[in-house]
C-alpha cells in the first residue's frame, strides 16, 4: 500500500507524479506504473494487479506479472510502498 507520506498528482490523463517530503525527491511514473500505484491501497494482490495490465494493455499475463513485481519491487525500494 502507498506510504501516507507520498504526495501525487495526475498530470496529463495517465501519468502520476510522486513527491516524497522525506527526502524531497520527485518521481514521475509512466502509464503502466501510474495505473499500479493507483491500485495499491492494500487490498488489490499481485494477481488482481496483473489482471488489471492484462485487461489496459494487450499483454500477457506473464509479461503483466513480472512488470507489476518489477514495479512494487522498485516502488518499495523507493520508499513510496510499504508493506
Amino acid at each position: 500500500q502507498r506510504s501516507e507520506s507520498i504526495l501525487d498528482r495526475v498530470v496529463d490523463d495517465n501519468e502520476v507524479v510522486l513527491f516524497d517530503p522525506r527526502t524531497n525527491t520527485l518521481h514521475s511514473l509512466n502509464p503502466t506504473a501510474s495505473l499500479i500505484w493507483q491500485s495499491c491501497d492494500g487490498v488489490h494482490t499481485v494477481a488482481m494487479l496483473t489482471d488489471l495490465l492484462c485487461r489496459h494493455y494487450a499483454v500477457s499475463a506473464e509479461r503483466a506479472k513480472s512488470d507489476v513485481i518489477y514495479l512494487l519491487k522498485t516502488m518499495t525500494d523507493h520508499g513510496l510502498l510499504v508493506r
